[in-house]
């Protein structure tokens, strides 16, 4: 078993080598895994699947553990990872929430049984440590992205105003999304601002129908659509109104700081013109300690 030196986010001189170093001597202690040296781990830090992977394939073990350190308010939060290296798939996850770094020290036993259970280990006392159940992350997170696609009419948009009087039917347009998202193991709370013929705020929500590393989702927001256009007079006519928004697509790499989706929208704006139309979007988001937030 190879255990690597957590990647760590915390802004304090946090020594990941040394509790590393630690971890190993408890899983050591066991017997019931060869232990690989810290020497033999690379320089580089690993915190991701796919390459906690290539490292065990290059050291020929046949389990890896990686991890993390960050900061959640006053805590610091040591998330460790088991990894089946032949068989491509993690075993195994779980959080330690401590304040410092000593007593996170103080409790690389508790890690190592739980790491060797594959569950979360008993204890002789209360810890104030918070593990989910099943072994998954419960901690939400937030993520930022932007997205890039097209609207395309169905009712209602027009371009511009002919000089007849009549108006222009809007054949497609542009679409911008930016977006804040607090995500969950099965949800993701969204704000959105885009443009696509109209300046858009939304604040919705979707539902992840698997648990896998590509889930398809459905969800759905409220918000308000800022919209003014010359009417044939040559005053200016407000299209604003507020509008309801269905979604569904394809959520990838969603236990990556850095994700990606596909996704489908149809919106209806409450406006005079009756505006309604299919957004096709493509866009990446990323945990907010991916881009140094």
């Amino acid at each position: 078993m190879a255990v690597l030196s957590p990647r760590v986010y915390v802004g304090d001189a946090f020594d990941g080598a040394r509790l590393a170093e630690m971890l190993r001597s408890e899983l050591r202690l066991d017997g019931r895994y060869t232990i690989l040296a810290g020497s033999l781990m690379p320089d580089a830090p690993c915190d991701e699947f796919d390459c906690a992977v290539t490292i065990g394939q290059d050291l020929k073990a046949t389990h890896v553990v990686y991890s993390n350190v960050k900061s959640v308010g006053r805590e610091r939060v040591w998330t460790f990872t088991l990894v089946d290296v032949a068989g491509e798939k993690e075993v195994f996850t779980a959080d330690l929430i401590k304040p410092t770094l000593s007593d996170m020290e103080a409790e690389t036993s508790w890690v190592a049984r739980s790491i060797l259970s594959g569950r979360r280990a008993l204890t002789s006392r209360q810890l104030d440590y918070k593990v989910d159940r099943d072994g998954k992350r419960r901690r939400d997170t937030i993520l930022i992205g932007l997205g890039l696609g097209q609207l395309y009419p169905t009712s209602g948009y027009y371009s511009r105003v002919l000089f007849s009087g009549e108006r222009d039917t809007l054949d497609w347009g542009f679409v911008f999304d930016a977006r804040v998202s607090l995500f969950h193991e099965k949800y993701l709370l969204s704000f959105l601002i885009s443009g696509r013929e109209a300046f858009v705020v939304n604040l919705g929500g979707s539902y992840f129908l698997t648990s896998g590393q590509i889930a398809p989702y459905v969800g759905g927001s409220l918000g308000f659509s800022f919209a003014f256009e010359d009417d044939p007079g040559g005053d200016i006519e407000n299209l604003s109104g507020f509008n309801i928004m269905g979604s569904a697509g394809l959520w990838f790499l969603r236990k990556r700081s850095i994700q990606a989706y596909i996704n489908t929208d149809y919106m209806m704006v409450l406006n005079s013109r009756g505006d309604q139309g299919v957004a096709l979007t493509i866009g990446i988001v990323g945990q907010t300690d991916a881009f140094g937030l």
